[in-house]
């Protein structure tokens, strides 16, 4: 339809910053990608040693983007094999440091209870906070798994309800007032989840669109 076809342009624009250049599965030479992620890892390296630069923040949320964008495609393909593969890819990084953290803990005579092992594995904290991205990704390709079982005029109406609810309890001061009363570094993840999911979720939908618009290309050639 017009209205589909319509997007082709936004995409030509985002498919040429991002260097996109063939199939969308294909992106392992992806040189837009590598330069963002290159940058991006220079921004977090300035958020953490080089003071509070705000002009840093873009880099996680354009690392979550990026992410949700590359695994679009096999999360829409409602294979519960798929998502197993990813959850288990995922996991393991996420325990191996998880049990890092707490050696090296132990190394330097800082003692801690089971139930920060709990909290490690739930939270990501306290040993570990900054965990808490692998287990972000793990949570939203979960949600976006059973989101794209719905038809896709579903799945876009709960999309953008959860966009505008993110953005809404974060400007707002909803999901600090609700977080910040967390004990110690464990409020860190799910104070993170309403922040970055809006990342993820734009990273998915430009997938989409994107495929939408190269289709459109094709049965107008």
């Amino acid at each position: 339809s017009s209205d589909v076809c319509s997007s082709d342009l936004l995409c030509r624009i985002g498919s040429s910053v991002l260097g996109y250049t063939g199939d969308v599965l294909d992106m392992k030479h992806n040189i837009g990608i590598d330069i963002i992620r290159i940058l991006a890892c220079y921004s977090v390296v300035a958020i953490h040693f080089g003071g509070r630069n705000i002009a840093s923040r873009w880099a996680v949320p354009a690392f979550v983007f990026i992410a949700f964008y590359l695994s679009a495609v096999r999360l829409e393909s409602n294979s519960l094999s798929v998502l197993h593969r990813r959850v288990k890819r995922l996991l393991v990084p996420y325990v191996v440091w998880g049990v890092i953290g707490f050696v090296i803990s132990f190394s330097i005579g800082k003692p801690f209870a089971f139930r920060d092992i709990v909290r490690q594995m739930i939270f990501g904290a306290p040993v570990a906070p900054h965990l808490y991205y692998i287990l972000l990704c793990i949570l939203f390709s979960c949600l976006f798994f059973l989101v794209e079982k719905l038809p896709a005029r579903a799945s876009l109406s709960i999309y953008f309800a959860m966009f505008v609810s993110c953005l809404a309890s974060q400007y707002a001061g909803i999901n600090h007032s609700c977080f910040n009363r967390m004990e110690g570094l464990i409020k860190y993840t799910p104070g993170r989840f309403a922040e970055l999911l809006p990342s993820a979720m734009a990273g998915m939908l430009f997938s989409r669109f994107e495929r939408i618009g190269l289709r459109c290309e094709k049965a107008a050639t």
